[in-house]
């Protein structure tokens, strides 16, 4: 049996870059080291950190009391944050370490620089994934999350409008997004900020699923980039697991 494997695997540079900033900030820091939220979407990856000391930010801040905080810090995950979040991890006086992925990061900026000019922000992705929520927290009120490209037609009247993807959304279906918004709004700008480490794996799915019988996708089935990569496969009409 011959194994073909990708040339894009592993992790990508955020979530790399997430994970070597848990590890050195549990070595470095006196006091107990939170994140807000899993850093990332992969449970067995998360009980490494676990095992090393990291503990999840509690929702309840009574559970802070008696804790020196100023000897702790909390880490910001991955999928980065809003920016009202963020301000009140700070306000408790915690160290506050930013793991948002710079790709993520460069989507916040955009976002909020696209509704502070006053446009209305049309944000492809699920509803309720962390990523999408600080998106949202950075529109500052002006943001619609789009769950699919048929949901464009049901929107209410906008002026002006800009449409963004979550960064690991299936680039296969952003023409068809991009197509429908248009057409309800003709003057949409569509700017596609589907991260290329995205781009490049779900390339690679689908060369190796028209060269291949099967596909076998590595990684958490509760992670978005998981999900899509088997859904090219399986879209194929391929053996994916």
């Amino acid at each position: 049996m011959k194994v073909m494997i990708a040339r894009h695997t592993g992790y990508c540079f955020g979530v790399r870059r997430a994970m070597e900033l848990a590890f050195q900030w549990l070595e470095r820091t006196p006091g107990p080291v939170f994140s807000f939220g899993p850093m990332i979407h992969n449970r067995q990856a998360m009980e490494i950190l676990t095992q090393r000391g990291l503990v999840p930010w509690p929702e309840d801040p009574e559970e802070l009391n008696g804790l020196d905080l100023a000897r702790a810090a909390v880490i910001i995950r991955a999928h980065g944050l809003a920016p009202e979040a963020e301000k009140a991890l700070r306000d408790t006086g915690v160290q506050v370490v930013d793991a948002t992925c710079p790709r993520v990061a460069k989507v916040q900026r955009l976002v909020a620089k696209e509704a502070g000019d006053g446009a209305s922000v049309l944000i492809w992705g699920g509803a309720g994934h962390p990523e999408v929520e600080g998106l949202l927290g950075y529109a500052r009120g002006r943001g619609t999350v789009l769950a699919s490209a048929s949901d464009a037609a049901s929107l209410p009247d906008m002026e002006r409008v800009t449409l963004v993807a979550q960064t690991t959304q299936n680039l296969d279906l952003w023409p068809e997004v991009q197509a429908q918004v248009q057409a309800r709004f003709p003057e949409a700008k569509a700017l596609n900020t589907i991260c290329q480490a995205t781009v490049n794996r779900q390339s690679e799915a689908r060369r190796l699923a028209s060269e291949c019988q099967a596909l076998v996708v590595v990684g958490d089935r509760h992670s978005g980039n998981t999900r899509r990569l088997f859904e090219i496969g399986n879209g194929r009409g391929i053996k994916t697991i």
